[in-house]
């Protein structure tokens, strides 16, 4: 059996997660390190005892099956487009890009050269959220009325200071939306269904001294009549559970960090659970393992559960359009972003 060569582009706080799973993955070998600050690939190299190279051109001719990006925001298109070129198949870290058309770009792109392309949004592989999406089944609580997402979280200035990319629109693309929510809007799109129309507002409430954004909310129409509503801020005073609340036509039910509640009559019952993971980072959830390995699974045995790249895209389009906006004006969403030849 073959094992699959896999590298990483971009040694910074998130390697660490991607590392400790490729290491568990037994058909895998993570075989190189690089990233553009020499320091940085020296110090993971010498913690994993995996070798680093100085250059991606060193990279490119190590034969790899596959690339995780795990830069700056902004390089994501760049360095993806290069890989895909090159037919490697590439995972990257979100948001797969900052400009929805360079998202487009890459997804035509992979299709043409037959490289597979996924983005790390691994919440869509958790259990809660798959139950979710059961729940929507006719003969359990049927039909979506409602989705309401909560992400109230604390990012202070030597969140912003650690690294010069983030809070800037050129690297980091955005704030709160881009970088933070866009998880948990990435799942109340599942849940809502192909998206019409959304409206929004983007603010500044605490940090006057970034770029971007640290507080938005966002109002979203869907096709089937379905209506959601994002609160997210990175000004609260310190990270709370991500909460997700969901209104069937025969039931309800609240995801609270990684618990899922039935609310019946006001009393909640648990009814799943997802694995959690403790420390500072605990809002990265345990997906990552999971959109890993079930992507290695399809690139080695083609079981088809990894999450491909263009179901995920919409969400950018719907970021970009809510930046570009004024304030509360309603804009549409085409996703006429596929066409075969």
């Amino acid at each position: 059996m073959r094992k699959l060569k896999v590298g990483i582009i971009g040694c910074g706080a998130i390697s660490d997660t991607h590392i400790k799973h490729i290491l568990t993955y037994k058909h895998a070998d993570l075989v190189v390190l690089y990233d553009t600050n020499i320091e940085r690939s020296v110090n993971k190299s010498e913690l994993y005892n995996i070798p680093y190279v100085e250059t991606l051109d060193e990279l490119l001719q190590m034969n790899l099956d596959v690339v995780h990006v795990l830069t700056p925001h902004d390089s994501h298109y760049k360095i993806a487009k290069t890989l895909i070129l090159n037919h490697i198949h590439v995972l990257v870290e979100k948001p797969l890009t900052i400009k929805y058309q360079d998202a487009i770009d890459l997804v035509h792109l992979a299709h043409e050269h037959q490289v597979t392309l996924s983005v790390c949004m691994q919440h869509r592989t958790n259990k809660t959220t798959k139950k979710m999406i059961a729940l929507s089944n006719p003969n359990a609580y049927g039909k979506v009325l409602a989705v309401t997402g909560k992400v109230h979280w604390h990012r202070d200035m030597n969140y912003y200071l650690n690294d010069s990319w983030r809070g800037t629109i050129k690297q980091e693309g955005g704030g709160v939306l881009i970088n933070q929510a866009i998880h948990t809007l990435d799942i109340m799109n599942i849940l809502g269904g192909e998206v019409s129309h959304v409206s929004g507002s983007i603010d500044q409430v605490k940090l006057k001294d970034i770029e971007v954004e640290d507080t938005a909310h966002l109002h979203i129409n869907y096709k089937s009549g379905t209506i959601g509503f994002l609160d997210a801020t990175n000004a609260y005073p310190k990270d709370m559970p991500v909460e997700l609340d969901v209104l069937y036509a025969k039931g309800r039910v609240k995801l609270i960090g990684h618990q899922l509640y039935d609310i019946t009559e006001g009393f909640l019952n648990l009814i799943e659970e997802d694995q959690s993971i403790t420390g500072n980072k605990f809002y990265f959830g345990a997906g990552h393992e999971k959109l890993i390995h079930d992507l290695y699974d399809y690139l080695l045995f083609k079981m088809d559960t990894y999450v491909e790249a263009i179901d995920t895209i919409v969400n950018l389009e719907i970021i970009e359009k809510i930046y570009a906006a004024k304030s509360n004006e309603a804009v549409s969403i085409d996703r006429d972003y596929w066409k075969e030849d």
